[in-house]
């Protein structure tokens, strides 16, 4: 898809959250090959929004924002990161600037998720650019997905753990992009055991 089609798409990718069960050490920094599991969630976001990626940081941030400051994301400060993933949206959508008419919100823990992957959801967005598009694994839907600016304010009003998969649950017309790497989240070391498989 041309640059131009997408220069209107914003990426937020949500960092901020603890690692209360992976043990000593932030998740964001673990080894995922070559890079970090925050390096490659904003490494991908940037192939399909170069320049347009904010990235939210909260636990852990002082070691972390050096991953963040190493490439060319926004970074956003969620001081509040510990009241659940809804401020670190709120922060997200309030960093963005005006010319966002839509953001496509990613999860740094799915460490399965490639940039061809938001490169199909970004492509099937486009063709639809009014409606909500999400990630179709298992039996559900859910994040990466792709919020155009009318949805904006519902974003801005989530609370506590209520992430971005209670909007989607509950409108309509949602069209869907089959991601089977969306399904798995790494949170704890037998995740990152099993991604080493």
């Amino acid at each position: 898809m041309p640059e131009a089609a997408l220069s209107s798409l914003y990426a937020i990718v949500l960092a901020a959250g603890g690692s209360a069960r992976f043990g000593n050490q932030p998740k964001q920094l673990v080894d995922i090959g070559s890079e970090t599991l925050l390096g490659r969630a904003i490494r991908n976001a940037l192939e399909i929004c170069p320049l347009r990626v904010y990235t939210v940081l909260g636990y852990c941030s002082k070691d972390i924002i050096k991953i963040a400051r190493s490439s060319t994301t926004h970074i956003v400060s969620n001081h509040d990161w510990q009241s659940g993933i809804a401020s670190s949206i709120r922060a997200g959508i309030a960093a963005l600037p005006r010319s966002a008419n839509a953001v496509m919100i990613t999860l740094c823990d799915q460490a399965k998720i490639s940039a061809d992957d938001l490169r199909l959801l970004a492509d099937a967005w486009h063709a639809a650019p009014d409606q909500i598009c999400a990630a179709a694994y298992g039996d559900t839907h859910g994040v990466p997905a792709i919020f155009p600016r009318s949805t904006f304010s519902q974003l801005r009003s989530l609370h506590g753990d209520s992430g971005a998969k209670s909007i989607l649950q509950h409108m309509p017309d949602i069209k869907t992009v089959e991601i089977a790497n969306a399904v798995f989240d790494l949170n704890t070391p037998e995740d990152l055991a099993k991604l080493a498989e």
